[in-house]
């Protein structure tokens, strides 16, 4: 094997390695603030706290993190008990005076 083409098998290993560290860091929950959209998102804790001590389909209020009113069902989504709103995509992401008209 050549001496160039050894250097360029180690150039092109370390640009895969540094690829694989950007794209493992960018998937790091350290920070506690869930996911993001998409699958896989962390819900708010008030959404987990308003099903204690509720059962599977029983109807609950809480106010999330943003200061919305929402009411959702009790759900297990994967290992969590969680109330899932009974419209999620209903004013998803803003805030409560968001909502006025321009």
């Amino acid at each position: 094997m050549s001496k160039l083409n050894a250097m360029n098998i180690v150039f092109l290993t370390s640009i895969c390695l540094a690829s694989f560290s950007v794209l493992a860091m960018s998937n790091d929950d350290s920070d506690g603030r869930g996911k993001g959209r998409g699958e896989g998102r962390t819900p708010p804790q008030e959404a987990i706290d308003a099903c204690n001590s509720k059962a599977e389909g029983e109807e609950v209020t809480f106010t999330t993190p943003r200061g919305h009113e929402v009411t959702g069902v009790c759900t297990t989504k994967g290992d969590l008990f969680v109330a899932v709103p009974n419209d999620r995509n209903k004013n998803r992401g803003r805030r409560p005076d968001d909502n006025q008209q321009n």
